[in-house]
């Protein structure tokens, strides 16, 4: 089957370095390009074509690696199995994700988690999909030495990501000269609609849209909320409105406990106070927050959320955060919206960032300065030097960011990239 014929299992847009990619002669074929761009549909159109074709092995190799084994079976093993002619295939190892086909190839689909599937035979060509989420070596000690005497081709691809636990080892390598080696960039918006961009820099931070769709190699600065400008951000005309729910969201940390203060107004949130305590409980920072503002005077309500662990973590054998909150009369037309499980804090880092300003420049959140731990917090929470992990070191940071961050989750949650991802190709295909 021709390439022709693949791509009639879905077009993609036509685009120069596209093609050039998918006709290369180098041995490498490095790619960092924007979500929906076509290239991890360039490298699966690649690998099927070479199933069929002729080499100087009876039973050539192949592999798609993905980080870890379920991101292998979720993305890559149901679309292999969808563009690969049916008839060329003589049999299929659900098990071991391997699909042997009539002419004496075989396809792997594998996980990045169990390098010693890779390790010990030489693989004829393969591709390397999301390259700046493997471990530290992966490719150097495992994947180059099982590519030197048989491999025709190896694409290694992704988005390129500043925190990656890889992706320093990806722009190294990208950005290396070499004569057996092809690489290239172009942004999502030479494929993608548009519209379907406009609507996703409504919704990511500035730095998450450059890298994830202008394909832009950000640098990792240190700070954690980059978003955030104190003279943007700090509004002091953010006052309490007793015609408007109050919206409480809760970190239960004891020293100190961290509780923001909000209302929603349209797509904003005002942050008009926050409860910090040292030493304290949960009933007595409902006392504080009942004392603050009168609650027998606030008929508009109350939502209540944050901590997940506030279903768990219980101030004596019996009773939980969540039920103390529940069980409180004096907070009226009350509703309680605390998650299941808590977003990573990549997620919800990334909501943070993109509601204190988005990628179209707008900002969604306004901050009362008498928040002062929630001030600080923005603008003095960082990352450890060169790595992707927040210094905690002050044990007095982080607690109402994270009291925060779940307001935001809860207000603006964001599709994130994998929802983004199946977003765009909506729009990607003619």
């Amino acid at each position: 089957m021709s390439i022709k014929e693949l791509s009639e299992i879905k077009k993609l847009k036509p685009h120069p370095l596209q093609s050039r990619a998918f006709r290369a002669r180098e041995k490498f074929v490095g790619l960092a390009c924007g979500r929906g761009s076509g290239k991890s549909l360039i490298a699966k159109y690649r690998i099927v074509r070479a199933l069929a074709e002729t080499t100087l092995h009876s039973r050539p190799i192949y592999f798609y690696l993905l980080p870890t084994e379920a991101q292998a079976k979720r993305i890559a093993w149901s679309d292999m199995l969808a563009m690969i002619p049916k008839d060329w295939i003589k049999k299929i190892n659900a098990t071991d994700k391997t699909i042997e086909t009539h002419f004496g190839s075989v396809l792997y689909v594998l996980g990045g988690d169990k390098p010693a599937r890779l390790e010990g035979v030489q693989w004829d060509g393969g591709i390397v999909d999301e390259a700046c989420d493997y471990k530290e070596g992966v490719w150097d000690l495992t994947l180059r030495p099982a590519l030197t005497h048989r491999c025709r081709f190896c694409f290694r691809i992704g988005v390129p990501k500043r925190f990656g636990s890889s992706s320093s080892e990806f722009h190294k390598w990208f950005v290396t000269p070499s004569e057996d080696k092809f690489c290239a960039t172009w942004p999502s918006s030479d494929i993608v609609d548009a519209k379907v961009l406009e609507g996703l820099k409504q919704e990511l931070a500035h730095d998450d849209y450059e890298e994830q769709f202008n394909a832009t190699w950000v640098s990792a600065r240190g700070g954690v909320f980059l978003e955030f400008s104190e003279m943007h951000n700090v509004y002091d005309k953010c006052h309490y409105t007793s015609s408007r729910p109050v919206i409480v969201s809760c970190d239960f940390n004891v020293d100190p406990m961290a509780w923001t203060l909000a209302h929603s107004v349209g797509d904003k949130i005002i942050v008009f106070d926050e409860l910090r305590i040292k030493n304290t409980t949960t009933q007595r920072t409902l006392d504080a927050l009942h004392d603050r503002y009168n609650t027998p005077t606030h008929m508009a309500g109350w939502i209540f959320t944050g901590d997940a662990a506030s279903k768990q973590r219980r101030t004596n054998a019996d009773v939980t955060d969540y039920m103390i909150i529940n069980n409180d009369q004096r907070f009226l037309n009350k509703s309680i919206s605390f998650p299941e499980s808590n977003p990573s804090l990549v997620s919800r880092y990334a909501t943070t960032n993109a509601a204190l300003r988005s990628a179209d420049g707008k900002r969604h959140v306004y901050i009362h300065p008498r928040a002062e731990g929630l001030i600080t917090d923005l603008k003095s929470l960082s990352y450890k030097a060169h790595t992707n992990e927040v210094d905690l070191s002050n044990k007095r940071l982080g607690h109402s960011s994270d009291s925060f961050g779940y307001m935001v989750m809860l207000m603006r949650p964001l599709p994130f990239l994998r929802a983004a991802e199946e977003k765009i190709y909506t729009g990607l295909y003619t």
